[in-house]
């Protein structure tokens, strides 16, 4: 028998490790090398040596423009000493007006590794196909026979085995950015952190144990914000089946691995909702081509409107219901269920240190009665502002003319200095019999939809702030009592108008009126204000990008000639 003939293998360029002082364009390149290597034994040698090299995944923290430049420097090198690759980028290094200081933080992937197993991130097994908490697999020298062989992904015998785990994609850039964020805000702070301050602002920062980097950069106005960086290709590709109308599972999958289990749930539902849609779409055209070509009937007075709104009743339910199934479905796939029962501590949790009396050790204590007198603070503020939305209710429905003398509880609601604007003739008559009668009658509802979204942006701030001011101590919490908030307000903001026309004024033709005009409105809002600025703004923003490039080359050139 012949000797098989051998590949030809071309080595790729050997990835440097961890101590080495390499730029993060060179570890891109041999990440580039990497992906090109041919031959599983080389392959796999190179990716065991790319472990200790940086991910993709990076954050910018971006320090205040005041920010003392020993503080900087101090968490350059705590970043260092916790392992994570640090890149300074000033105003000089890069484009842009921006005075304030930039750090590129990325980390070896296996620091991500150890990350993972500590948080017990889910990742699929090999053979069984089911999620199981990752562990870190030993070294090589480690083995059982040393070599490696017969383990697939690394392992010994009795561990578990990760599908993919000799990929460069074993993580998916959402667990890269989660792990990494994970990361930064185990990192703590020492006393030498606050003598770099200045003694007042040191003063008034509390000192607790274990507090983390992010959270005491912030309170010292050291640090502006942390921000994730994305990769261009990425985060095209997650959207580009979205937006041409990609109604499969693999678009939501791949919005998923780039932006998350909560992100992809979201277009889950948008395309569930878009499906389900199409049914009372096709009745509801059904009825508009019916009325349209019998003149003699009205939506008043159509036999079809009453089992119409019969079927949409029935379809809401079943809405729901398939909807939770297909959400039960995609987190059990995803390993996400159950994932609020082991939410992660909020980095900004305050509290007095005392010993666990479950595990012993010491922890952060927050007293639940000072957590009820704070939350009842809470409850005020947000009764408060519900009553300027009551109040701006009130007075769009008595220039409209929808409230008057007859109104059921006008002694009380009834304005007559703002009633009089929607009489007959007057200014704001909504029978067309006054000036302008083609723009006047839309000034209300159109001031009253730009009062309801200035109130919900405004409330949107104030309640992050009493959210905050609760101090919740598990990240599931805060948030749950954040959307709890917002809902009750812009529920009660958006829908408190509709409501009284239907139950107490019980008048369907003002009532079909005010929806029709406050949606329209809206969506014309929503038109303007989330699709038509931003891209104007991108193309502003591209021209004078384009226009301080071609400066910055024409001085250039002009440097060059003298």
């Amino acid at each position: 028998m012949g000797r098989r003939k051998k590949k030809n293998v071309q080595p790729a360029a050997p990835v440097a490790s961890p101590t080495e002082d390499v730029s993060f364009t060179e570890l891109r390149q041999q990440l580039s090398d990497l992906k090109n290597a041919r031959g599983s034994k080389n392959r796999r040698s190179l990716v065991r040596q790319f472990t200790t090299s940086i991910t993709n995944a990076a954050y910018a923290i971006v320090f205040s423009p005041g920010a003392p430049t020993p503080a900087i420097e101090y968490v350059q090198r705590l970043m260092h000493d916790s392992g994570l690759q640090v890149e300074i980028l000033g105003p000089a290094e890069r484009d842009g007006d921006d005075p304030r200081v930039f750090m590129r933080v990325q980390a070896a992937r296996g620091l991500l590794e150890q990350r993972a197993e500590e948080c017990g991130l889910l990742k699929e097994e090999v053979g069984t196909g089911l999620l199981r908490e990752f562990v870190v697999p030993p070294p090589l020298a480690d083995r059982d026979d040393g070599s490696g062989a017969g383990h697939p992904g690394g392992q010994r015998h009795g561990s578990p085995k990760f599908a993919g785990y000799d990929s460069l994609e074993f993580f998916l850039p959402c667990e890269e950015m989660q792990l990494l964020w994970t990361t930064l805000h185990l990192v703590t702070v020492t006393d030498e952190f606050y003598r770099l301050l200045p003694a007042e602002v040191a003063a008034e920062l509390p000192r607790q144990v274990g507090d983390d980097l992010m959270s005491v950069g912030r309170s010292a106005s050291v640090i502006d914000e942390l921000v994730p960086l994305h990769s261009p290709d990425q985060h095209r590709a997650s959207y580009r089946g979205i937006f041409s109308f990609d109604m499969t599972a693999d678009a939501v999958e791949r919005v998923r691995r780039y932006h998350g289990s909560k992100v992809a749930l979201y277009f889950a539902w948008l395309i569930h909702f878009t499906k389900w849609l199409l049914v009372p779409a096709l009745f509801g055209l059904a009825i508009f081509l019916h009325n349209f070509f019998d003149p003699s009937t009205t939506i008043d007075t159509s036999l079809l409107a009453p089992p119409f709104s019969i079927g949409m009743c029935v379809w809401s339910a079943l809405f729901v219901i398939f909807w939770q199934r297909k959400c039960n479905a995609l987190c059990c796939a995803w390993g996400t269920s159950g994932e609020e029962d082991t939410s992660p501590v909020r980095p900004e949790f305050w509290g007095a240190v005392r010993e666990s009396p479950v595990t012993g050790r010491p922890e952060l204590y927050y007293p639940a009665w000072r957590r009820a007198i704070s939350q009842g603070v809470s409850l005020l503020v947000s009764g408060a502002m519900m009553c300027v939305a009551f109040l701006t209710m009130l007075c769009s429905l008595n220039v409209q003319g929808y409230v008057h003398e007859n109104s059921n509880g006008a002694r009380y609601i009834h304005f007559p200095s703002l009633h009089r604007y929607s009489r007959p003739g007057a200014l704001f008559d909504q029978l067309g019999g006054g000036p302008y009668p083609v723009l006047l009658p839309f000034v209300p509802v159109v001031g009253h939809a730009v009062v309801i979204a200035v109130l919900n942006k405004v409330y949107r701030s104030v309640a992050e702030r009493l959210t905050t001011f609760e101090n919740h101590r598990t990240v599931a919490e805060h948030e749950n009592s954040l959307i709890t908030k917002r809902f009750v307000f812009e529920a009660t903001d958006c829908f408190i108008a509709p409501f009284y026309l239907a139950f107490s004024q019980q008048d369907i033709l003002l009532l079909r009126a005010e929806l029709i005009s406050l949606y329209s409105v809206d969506a014309l809002r929503r038109l303007v204000l989330e699709s038509i600025i931003p891209f104007v703004m991108k193309l502003w923003s591209m021209r004078t990008t384009r226009q301080r490039l071609l400066q910055r080359l024409a001085v250039a050139k002009k440097t060059d000639g003298d």
